[in-house]
């Protein structure tokens, strides 16, 4: 385990890898940016198929810049307040979701700002939460049908949350 809490998680050189299970006991901020001197970040990665642990009612901010792609292989949350994050907020160029993610249990808000966003066989839960999703730097392409935007009902059946917003409040 690999606890994660209190000062930013900040990589001025290079991306950010998380190997094992990471345990957040405090609100995080993960940024590659290097507090906005290289806006084209790095990557963030949660490599480990073990979930995400939060313990208590947390904030997760990843920042990965224009260029770094933001990737989750491993879940976070479950739907209970102890253990999902009170919001999600990440910027990236891409984000992937190969897990499920939840702020249900907190009916946190997820923000999710990226030109290219992927959902693998997953859910991303809200509860009562808004989950917004912004474009970074053009609009937001969602899959690869590559036809611009198209949900499906599959795809819409991925997100759970009170609002479901794409390009603006």
């Amino acid at each position: 385990r690999r606890p994660v809490g209190g000062t930013p998680v900040r990589s001025r050189v290079g991306g950010v890898q998380f190997t094992g299970t990471v345990t957040m006991g405090r609100a995080v901020r993960i940024e590659t940016t290097s507090v906005g001197a290289n806006s084209a970040g790095a990557s963030v990665s949660f490599l480990d198929t073990s979930a995400i642990s939060i313990t208590g009612n947390q904030n997760l901010s990843i920042t990965a810049g224009t260029a770094g792609a933001v990737t989750f292989d491993g879940g976070m949350g479950d739907s209970t307040a102890s253990n999902d994050p009170l919001s999600l907020s990440v910027t990236g160029g891409s984000v992937t979701f190969n897990a499920a993610v939840s702020t249900a249990g907190n009916n946190g808000n997820i923000t999710l700002t990226t030109d290219a966003l992927t959902v693998g066989s997953v859910s991303i839960i809200a509860g009562t939460g808004v989950i917004q999703i912004l474009g970074n730097t053009q609009g937001v392409t969602l899959g690869s049908s590559g036809t611009g935007l198209v949900l499906t009902a599959a795809e819409l059946a991925k997100f759970y949350g009170s609002k479901f917003l794409i390009g603006g409040a």
